[in-house]
C-alpha cells in the first residue's frame, strides 16, 4: 500500500470486508455447537491478521508491513491460513450430512434374522 497509495489499499480493504461478510455467513449457518466454535476461532483469528496486516500498510502501526492478509511470502504462514479455512469450511460441510429417517430406524429393528 505503501506503493500504490491508500485507494488501492481502501479497495483491498473493501474486498476483504466482502470476502469476511462470506465467511461469517457460512460460519453462521453451522448448527453443531463444536463446529461452530471451532469454525468461529479460526474465523477471529484470520479477521485479527487481516486487520493487522491492513492497518500495518495503511501506516498505523509502528513498523512497515509488507504482507498482505491471506497473501504472505511463504513459509509458514500462508500455510496456516490456508489450514484455518480448511477447518471453516469443513466444519460446514460435514454439519450438513443427513442422517437417516426414523422410519429407516424402525423397519430395521423390527426385522428379525433368518434361521
Amino acid at each position: 500500500m505503501f506503493l500504490y497509495g491508500r485507494i488501492p489499499g481502501l479497495l483491498l480493504a473493501a474486498v476483504l470486508a466482502g470476502f469476511y461478510l462470506v465467511l461469517f455467513s457460512y460460519i453462521h449457518k453451522i448448527h453443531g455447537k463444536l463446529a461452530f466454535s471451532l469454525a468461529c476461532c479460526c474465523g477471529f483469528c484470520l479477521l485479527g491478521q487481516s486487520i493487522l496486516y491492513v492497518l500495518g500498510n495503511l501506516g498505523y502501526q509502528y513498523a512497515c508491513f509488507t504482507n498482505l492478509p491471506l497473501v504472505s511470502e511463504g513459509k509458514i504462514s500462508i500455510l496456516l491460513n490456508m489450514m484455518l479455512l480448511g477447518f471453516i469450511f469443513s466444519a460446514y460441510r460435514y454439519d450438513h450430512v443427513l442422517e437417516e429417517p426414523a422410519s429407516r430406524h424402525f423397519l430395521v429393528s423390527r426385522q428379525t434374522p433368518a434361521s
